[in-house]
């Protein structure tokens, strides 16, 4: 399933972009010949305003922890004393939540499309 914040503008793209995926999507996603396109959604995205849906209010704050803590290490400056610290230990603990980082960026094996998802991703949060 997935939810996103309520972006007129980004809703009729990213309909668009799952119910005709591009071409790179079939060997990040290792589709076999006779399985569907991006089989695994269960359903059509939803879109909601965050300030009316808790869980999109709770990945926005992890994602922000996620985004500091990638700033912290790549060394933009701490704001207040011990910050790096405890944003590493908060951090941590979304990733500890997830799935593993293997499964989003593998080390081995991977194809054109994940070379370039584990290039770009934070050192910090892929390895």
């Amino acid at each position: 399933m997935l939810v996103f914040d309520n972006e007129e503008r980004e809703k009729i793209q990213f309909t668009d972009l799952v119910l005709r995926p591009p071409f790179w999507t079939d060997s990040y996603y290792s589709r076999a010949e006779r399985q569907e396109p991006l089989d695994q959604l269960v359903d059509a995205p939803y879109f909601a305003d965050s300030k009316d849906v808790a869980l999109l209010q709770l990945a926005d704050f992890v994602a922000f922890f996620l985004r500091r803590y990638a700033e912290l290490e790549n060394g933009d400056g701490e704001r207040y004393a011990g910050e790096h610290r405890q944003v590493r230990r908060w951090a941590m603990q979304a990733l500890d939540c997830s799935i593993g980082k293997s499964a989003i960026y593998p080390k081995k094996g991977r194809c054109r499309p994940a070379d370039l998802f584990y290039e770009f991703a934070p050192s910090c949060l892929r390895e």
